[in-house]
Protein backbone atom coordinates (compact mmCIF):
# COMPACT_ATOMS: atom_id res chain seq x y z
CA UNK A 1 0.00 0.00 0.00
CA UNK A 2 1.36 3.39 -1.02
CA UNK A 3 2.08 5.86 1.80
CA UNK A 4 -0.15 8.86 2.17
CA UNK A 5 1.29 12.19 1.04
CA UNK A 6 2.13 14.47 3.98
CA UNK A 7 -0.53 17.00 3.02
CA UNK A 8 -3.23 14.36 2.93
CA UNK A 9 -2.09 12.97 6.25
CA UNK A 10 -2.24 16.50 7.66
CA UNK A 11 -5.78 16.98 6.38
CA UNK A 12 -6.83 13.70 7.99
CA UNK A 13 -5.28 14.88 11.28
CA UNK A 14 -7.20 18.17 10.96
CA UNK A 15 -10.43 16.20 10.66
CA UNK A 16 -9.48 14.15 13.74
CA UNK A 17 -8.78 17.43 15.55
CA UNK A 18 -12.13 18.82 14.39
CA UNK A 19 -13.78 15.67 15.68
CA UNK A 20 -12.21 16.14 19.11
CA UNK A 21 -13.11 19.82 19.39
CA UNK A 22 -16.66 19.22 18.19
CA UNK A 23 -17.07 16.48 20.79
CA UNK A 24 -15.77 18.74 23.57
CA UNK A 25 -18.03 21.60 22.49
CA UNK A 26 -21.03 19.28 22.25
CA UNK A 27 -20.41 17.87 25.71
CA UNK A 28 -19.93 21.37 27.11
CA UNK A 29 -23.21 22.51 25.60
CA UNK A 30 -25.02 19.48 27.01
CA UNK A 31 -23.52 19.42 30.50
CA UNK A 32 -22.64 23.09 30.90
CA UNK A 33 -26.04 24.41 29.91
CA UNK A 34 -26.62 26.03 33.32
CA UNK A 35 -23.23 27.76 33.19
CA UNK A 36 -24.00 29.11 29.73
CA UNK A 37 -27.41 30.36 30.88
CA UNK A 38 -25.89 32.02 33.95
CA UNK A 39 -23.54 34.10 31.78
CA UNK A 40 -26.38 36.25 30.47
CA UNK A 41 -29.72 34.92 31.72
CA UNK A 42 -32.11 37.26 29.84
CA UNK A 43 -30.68 36.13 26.52
CA UNK A 44 -29.81 32.46 27.02
CA UNK A 45 -32.82 31.42 29.13
CA UNK A 46 -35.09 31.70 26.09
CA UNK A 47 -32.72 29.50 24.06
CA UNK A 48 -32.04 26.77 26.62
CA UNK A 49 -33.66 24.07 24.45
CA UNK A 50 -31.54 25.13 21.49
CA UNK A 51 -28.41 24.79 23.60
CA UNK A 52 -29.17 21.09 24.08
CA UNK A 53 -30.00 20.70 20.39
CA UNK A 54 -26.68 22.25 19.37
CA UNK A 55 -24.90 20.01 21.88
CA UNK A 56 -26.27 16.93 20.14
CA UNK A 57 -25.56 18.49 16.74
CA UNK A 58 -21.89 19.03 17.60
CA UNK A 59 -21.58 15.46 18.89
CA UNK A 60 -23.05 14.20 15.59
CA UNK A 61 -20.59 16.40 13.68
CA UNK A 62 -17.81 14.95 15.81
CA UNK A 63 -18.72 11.38 14.89
CA UNK A 64 -19.04 12.26 11.21
CA UNK A 65 -15.67 14.11 11.20
CA UNK A 66 -14.03 11.08 12.80
CA UNK A 67 -15.31 8.81 10.02
CA UNK A 68 -14.23 11.28 7.33
CA UNK A 69 -10.74 11.44 8.86
CA UNK A 70 -10.51 7.67 9.02
CA UNK A 71 -11.74 7.29 5.44
CA UNK A 72 -9.25 9.91 4.23
CA UNK A 73 -6.50 7.86 5.83
CA UNK A 74 -7.82 4.81 3.98
CA UNK A 75 -7.98 6.77 0.69
CA UNK A 76 -11.75 6.53 0.22
CA UNK A 77 -12.97 8.79 -2.58
CA UNK A 78 -16.23 9.68 -0.83
CA UNK A 79 -14.18 11.20 2.01
CA UNK A 80 -12.18 13.28 -0.49
CA UNK A 81 -15.40 14.59 -2.06
CA UNK A 82 -16.88 15.27 1.38
CA UNK A 83 -13.77 17.18 2.47
CA UNK A 84 -13.87 19.27 -0.71
CA UNK A 85 -17.58 20.01 -0.23
CA UNK A 86 -17.26 20.99 3.43
CA UNK A 87 -14.21 23.12 2.70
CA UNK A 88 -16.00 24.96 -0.10
CA UNK A 89 -19.07 25.47 2.11
CA UNK A 90 -16.90 26.82 4.92
CA UNK A 91 -15.18 29.22 2.54
CA UNK A 92 -18.54 30.52 1.27
CA UNK A 93 -19.91 30.97 4.79
CA UNK A 94 -16.68 32.63 5.91
CA UNK A 95 -16.79 35.09 3.03
CA UNK A 96 -20.44 35.91 3.77
CA UNK A 97 -19.57 36.56 7.42
CA UNK A 98 -16.71 38.81 6.39
CA UNK A 99 -19.00 40.74 4.02
CA UNK A 100 -21.61 41.15 6.77
CA UNK A 101 -18.94 42.52 9.09
CA UNK A 102 -18.64 39.56 11.40
CA UNK A 103 -14.87 39.75 11.63
CA UNK A 104 -12.76 37.47 13.77
CA UNK A 105 -9.16 36.30 13.54
CA UNK A 106 -10.35 32.76 14.27
CA UNK A 107 -12.77 33.00 11.36
CA UNK A 108 -9.94 34.11 9.09
CA UNK A 109 -7.89 31.12 10.22
CA UNK A 110 -10.77 28.71 9.54
CA UNK A 111 -11.39 30.36 6.17
CA UNK A 112 -7.75 30.10 5.14
CA UNK A 113 -7.45 26.48 6.29
CA UNK A 114 -10.63 25.46 4.47
CA UNK A 115 -9.54 27.20 1.31
CA UNK A 116 -6.19 25.46 1.53
CA UNK A 117 -7.81 22.05 1.97
CA UNK A 118 -10.21 22.65 -0.92
CA UNK A 119 -7.42 23.83 -3.21
CA UNK A 120 -5.22 20.93 -2.18
CA UNK A 121 -7.88 18.38 -3.06
CA UNK A 122 -9.09 20.14 -6.15
CA UNK A 123 -5.72 20.92 -7.69
CA UNK A 124 -3.29 18.24 -6.56
CA UNK A 125 -3.01 15.63 -9.29
CA UNK A 126 -1.11 13.18 -7.10
CA UNK A 127 -3.92 13.06 -4.55
CA UNK A 128 -6.60 12.72 -7.22
CA UNK A 129 -4.72 9.82 -8.83
CA UNK A 130 -4.19 8.22 -5.42
CA UNK A 131 -7.95 8.21 -4.77
CA UNK A 132 -9.01 7.11 -8.26
CA UNK A 133 -6.65 4.11 -8.32
CA UNK A 134 -8.48 2.51 -5.40
CA UNK A 135 -10.80 -0.39 -6.22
Amino acid sequence: MKKLPKGLKGVAYLYYLDSGFSLLLGLFLLFGKNLIISLYPPFFIQYKDYIVFFGFLFIAISVFSFFVARALSQKKNWARITAISFSALTVIIGILYLIKGIFSPLLNLILAASLGVACYFLLNREVKMLFTKQK
